[in-house]
């Protein structure tokens, strides 16, 4: 509609919306009853009662090629051509000429469509695609481009540029892509997260293919340009998972550039806050967290976040690509229940003797160095039976302080440090114990992200 409106027009529109609604209102009863036989079959029915109906015949064209019946559909579009001939009409016919194989020829059809609608956006969409395939893809992110001018709240777009810009090493465009994102990240369900993941696994692309630490850098800024954009769009209940995620994906970049400590704060220090709550985390977070705890030998938290996926039966494909990556890889689950035997029998053995728990504690931090529960098993017989240079033990302390732990790993660390600060520890002990037990704190107290 448009300006000047009249309350004559608006009733106008509004009595033409509903009769339309009323006459395709059987097909999409059929199609929720997940009939489509019935539903081909009411929509054909429809048109013989009332004749040529733009929307109907879009309807049953869709419905036929869904189905499979790309003949008829074929034998249809034909018709329809020559007496109604529309841009929806073109882009049927770029789909069964990209179904024939045809593939230059749907591409010549939808260009030619679009000299004539411009703002057609849908035919933007299939003819980047379509260009992607012929291998044209400066062309397919031309394309892409254009849709995302034109519609910039759409996120599959904005996704769809910043994939093929990634592809072309096109770093500026992909962080237009990022920022459009974030300017208009929908907020209205759990779709922004995993919008938001989406992007960062492009962003994650181009991050380790930049061949120097200053272009990685300038990055990273970008990154947070982008972060911030978001933050400022999200509601107050989302902002807990935008700053876990954000927290987890910086966990991952570290993690890529050979920095596992600050990699394992950053995890930790995101995961935090739902710690006791893990089932609450959206599926996008806990896909992307596992391999990082997995590579840290993380235990507790690997297996309540294997729970919490458990009882899930779907996922977004961010999700499924992260979790399927993981399963192909099968020696991983292997290793992880190694670890889990591991850990628990030098706990145990740790309850009696302290001496004989030592090398079961020493031989798991030489495998995962940075496993919380493997290092305060190792600090805690070197406390008990009063061992270990000032050296090893701070190399030990550096795994677990200045970090967020599960309420017993923290319960745990703290009776380590005050056990290192009485009189029976030695005094490098004593030393090194005051020392993290201050910068621990203060880091807890701060949440400080390094």
């Amino acid at each position: 509609m448009a300006k000047p409106i009249t309350a004559d027009m608006v009733k106008a529109k509004l009595l033409s919306t509903l009769e339309e609604c009323a006459l395709r209102a059987p097909v999409y009863k059929a199609l929720l009853s997940h009939d489509r036989q019935q539903a081909i079959a009411t929509c054909k029915k429809q048109l013989m009662h009332t004749g040529y109906h733009h929307k109907l015949e879009g309807l049953l064209l869709d419905l036929l090629i869904e189905d499979g019946q790309w003949l008829q559909a074929e034998k249809y579009a034909n018709i329809l051509r020559k007496h109604h001939p529309s841009p929806k009409l073109s882009l049927i016919l770029a789909k069964i000429l990209h179904h024939n194989n045809q593939l230059k020829a749907a591409i010549h059809l939808l260009e030619c469509q679009l000299q004539q609608s411009p703002l057609h956006i849908e035919l933007y969409d299939y003819l980047s695609s379509y260009q992607e395939q012929d291998k044209a893809y400066y062309d397919a992110l031309s394309s892409a481009q254009k849709a995302l001018k034109l519609t910039p709240s759409i996120s599959h777009r904005a996704l769809k540029v910043a994939q093929l810009a990634a592809d072309l090493d096109r770093v500026e465009q992909v962080l237009k892509a990022g920022q459009t994102l974030a300017n208009h990240l929908p907020i209205i369900d759990v779709e922004w997260i995993i919008c938001l993941a989406e992007y960062m696994a492009i962003f994650e692309q181009v991050y380790f293919s930049q061949p120097s630490l200053s272009q990685r850098q300038r990055l990273k800024l970008e990154l947070q340009k982008i972060n911030k954009r978001a933050h400022s769009r999200v509601m107050p209940a989302q902002e807990p998972f935008l700053s876990a995620y954000s927290h987890i994906f910086m966990s991952r970049l570290l993690l890529g550039n050979a920095q596992p400590l600050k990699a394992k704060r950053r995890l930790l220090l995101g995961l935090s806050p739902f710690f006791n709550k893990i089932p609450q985390l959206p599926s996008v977070i806990l896909a992307d967290t596992l391999p990082l705890l997995i590579h840290l030998g993380e235990t507790q938290l690997i297996s309540s976040i294997m729970q919490a996926i458990e009882k899930r039966n779907r996922f977004d494909g961010h999700s499924q690509n992260r979790l399927s990556d993981i399963k192909q890889q099968t020696h991983l689950a292997q290793r992880i229940k190694q670890l889990e035997e591991q850990l628990s029998e030098a706990y145990r053995v740790l309850q009696t003797s302290s001496e004989q728990a030592f090398p079961r504690y020493q031989q798991i931090v030489h495998d995962y160095p940075l496993c919380s529960e493997a290092n305060l098993g190792f600090l805690q017989c070197m406390l008990d039976l009063n061992t270990g240079s000032e050296e090893d033990i701070k190399h030990n302390m550096k795994a677990v302080s200045s970090m967020p732990l599960p309420n017993d790993l923290e319960n745990w660390r703290k009776e380590l440090l005050e056990g290192m600060i009485s009189k029976k520890a030695s005094p490098h002990q004593h030393r090194v114990a005051l020392t993290y037990k201050k910068q621990t704190q203060r880091f807890l107290d701060t949440e400080s992200t390094e």
